[in-house]
C-alpha cells in the first residue's frame, strides 16, 4: 500500500504555472503566472523573486544550483538558486513582438537545453552555449519531449512532428508529417515511441525508426488530449481525456499498441489536468479540475491511495528524482509536497 504523508503545504497569491525539482530533491521551484519564482527548501528556508517582468511559462532545474525558467517576455533566464541572482538571459525568438517561450525541456544524460518561441528552437548545452538553432516549423511549437537518453527530441507543430536526433556534435533530422496540430506530446522513455495528442480528439502515434504510413491514430476520446505520460518502463501510455485516464500498452507481438484494448481508469470525478509518472518506478499521479490528487500503480489498473485534496484545480504535478516525493500545484495558489511510503 502506498501512503502520502503531507510534508509541507502553503497558498501563494499567484497562480502556478509549473513546478519541477532540484537533482538533489532539496529544493522545490514553482513558476508563478505574475512572473515570480517561488522556491522552497524542504529544510524551512523559502523565497520569492522576479523572474520576468511579465510572466513566467516553465521552469527546469539544471543541476543542483541552477535552474532556467521560460518567460512571455521570449526570453528564457538562467538563476542560482542560492542567492537568486541571474546568471544567463537568452532571447529565443529574436522577432518582434516577442513570442512567448512556450516550452523548455533539459535532458540531463546529454545535459541539453532546448527552448522554443513561436517557430524558433534553441538548443543549449550545459554550459549555456548555444548548439543548435531551429526554425523549420511549419508553425509555433506546441511541444518539445526528449527520450530518456536524450539522443532524440521530438518538436510538434501544426502540420507535423520534427523528430532530431543528436549524436556527440552532429544531428538529423526527420519530419513525421501530419495536417493537424497537436495540444500535448510524448516520447517514450527508451525512444521507440511519439505520441502526441490532437485538436481533433485523437491520439496519433509514430513508431521509430519512422517510415511513412506506419503511424497509427486511437480515436473515440471524448475531448482532447491535453496531458501524457509514460510510464518509466515504456511499455503503456497514460492519457487523459475530460475525467477518463485511458492506458494503452504496447503489444510485445506488434511491439505497438495496435492489438491491445486500452484501459479505462473512471475514479476521478472531475477532468484530469495533470499527469506525472515516476522516472524508475512504478507509480503516477493524476489530479483533476477539483484539487484531488491520485497515485496509480502500473500495470495495476487502480489507484493505491485514498485520494488526497488540494485547494483549486491542479495545474502541475512533479515526482522528485528519489522519487521519494510528490509535489502538487493549483489554479488557487495551493502548493503541496508528500512523503511517499509503500
Amino acid at each position: 500500500m502506498v501512503r502520502l504523508n503531507q510534508q509541507f503545504v502553503t497558498t501563494l497569491a499567484d497562480y502556478p504555472i509549473d513546478c519541477a525539482w532540484n537533482s538533489s530533491d532539496t529544493r522545490l521551484a514553482v513558476a508563478l503566472a505574475g512572473g515570480e519564482i517561488f522556491l522552497k527548501d524542504l529544510k524551512g528556508q523559502q523565497t520569492t523573486w522576479i523572474a520576468h517582468k511579465i510572466g513566467c511559462t516553465k521552469v527546469v532545474w539544471l543541476d543542483d544550483v541552477r535552474l532556467a525558467t521560460a518567460g512571455q517576455d521570449g526570453k528564457l533566464n538562467i538563476w542560482n538558486a542560492e542567492n537568486s541572482e541571474l546568471i544567463g538571459s537568452f532571447d529565443v525568438n529574436e522577432q518582434s513582438p516577442k513570442a512567448w517561450v512556450e516550452q523548455l525541456v533539459f535532458n540531463e544524460k546529454m545535459q541539453l537545453l532546448a527552448a522554443s518561441a513561436g517557430k524558433s528552437l534553441k538548443i543549449f548545452d550545459n554550459n549555456l552555449t548555444l548548439r543548435y538553432h531551429f526554425t523549420g516549423h511549419g508553425s509555433t511549437v506546441s511541444g518539445l519531449s526528449f527520450s530518456e537518453n536524450g539522443q532524440k527530441l521530438a518538436a510538434a507543430y501544426y502540420g507535423g512532428v520534427n523528430l532530431y536526433q543528436f549524436q556527440k556534435d552532429d544531428y538529423n533530422m526527420e519530419v513525421m508529417p501530419y495536417p493537424i496540430s497537436f495540444v500535448s506530446l510524448a516520447v517514450s522513455p527508451n525512444g521507440r515511441f511519439v505520441a502526441a495528442g490532437t485538436q481533433d480528439k485523437c491520439l496519433h502515434f509514430w513508431l521509430l525508426p519512422y517510415s511513412e504510413g506506419e503511424d497509427l491514430e486511437m480515436t473515440g476520446y471524448p475531448k482532447k488530449i491535453e496531458c501524457m505520460a509514460w510510464t518509466s518502463d515504456g511499455q503503456h501510455l497514460i492519457t487523459a481525456s475530460q475525467r477518463m485516464l485511458i492506458s494503452w500498452g504496447i503489444n510485445p507481438q506488434t511491439n505497438s499498441p495496435q492489438g491491445n484494448r486500452a484501459t479505462m481508469l473512471d475514479d476521478h470525478d472531475a477532468p484530469v489536468k495533470a499527469i506525472a509518472t515516476q522516472r524508475v518506478g512504478p507509480l503516477a499521479a493524476s489530479g483533476d479540475a477539483q484539487g484531488r490528487v491520485l497515485v496509480w500503480d502500473y500495470p495495476v489498473s487502480e489507484y493505491v491511495q485514498t485520494e488526497w485534496e488540494i485547494n483549486g484545480s491542479i495545474t502541475a504535478l512533479a515526482w522528485s528524482n528519489n522519487e521519494k516525493y510528490l509535489a502538487a500545484t493549483s489554479e488557487k495558489g495551493a502548493v503541496a509536497v508528500w512523503d511517499v511510503k509503500r
